[in-house]
């Protein structure tokens, strides 16, 4: 049974693709995979150059946890060029072709920008807070053009952002060793 305006297709063969069909690859796509695998290299050779310094009882010291991202996104461009070279990111909606959304971008960047001034002297809870919530709202404009700001999202967002912040500053300082700048605030 096929539905009402279905089009047939052949069956696939051994890999997925119909048989005597060519695989389209998505070299964009196969870009951004390469792009983050690249950078996760990167990051494992920023992690390699941290003291390997590990004290009494401590599980890995400084660079276990850059090691650990570095993995983690390694194993996720991996994938994404796997993805592309089997036909494209499939679930991804089709590209609008209109403008770009220059307003989200610059929330995004400020939430990059902005808590990287902000760490000495506010401390990194709350910078890391702040850009969490800038660059949600960035996210989230690019989802749904022409909303504003809402008071309530808005303090769930800091809400969370302290949350994370704080989870991020403890597992830091009391797991790993690794100082981060407390700012004004006595109990950090």
């Amino acid at each position: 049974m096929t539905q009402e305006g279905a089009v047939p297709v052949a069956q696939p063969g051994s890999d997925g693709a119909p048989q005597g069909a060519r695989r389209q690859v998505e070299v964009g796509q196969v870009a951004v995979g390469g792009a983050v695998a690249l950078l996760a290299l990167a990051l494992a050779w920023g992690g390699g150059a941290l003291p390997a310094v590990a004290q009494a009882g401590d599980d890995g010291g400084p660079r276990l946890l850059p090691w650990l991202c570095a993995g983690v996104l390694l194993l996720c461009g991996l994938w994404l060029v796997w993805e592309a070279w089997q036909g494209g990111w499939r679930q991804m909606p089709p590209s609008s072709g209109g403008r770009p959304q220059i307003t989200a971008a610059v929330w995004v960047v400020a939430g990059l920008l902005l808590p990287a001034q902000l760490i000495t002297q506010a401390g990194f809870v709350p910078a890391a807070a702040l850009g969490y919530v800038l660059a949600v709202q960035g996210l989230r404009r690019a989802d749904r053009q022409g909303e504003g700001l809402q008071a309530r999202r808005l303090a769930a967002d800091l809400g969370g952002g302290v949350v994370v912040a704080g989870g991020v500053y403890l597992l830091f300082t009391r797991v790993l060793g690794v100082t981060l700048p407390g700012g004004s605030w006595p109990w950090m």
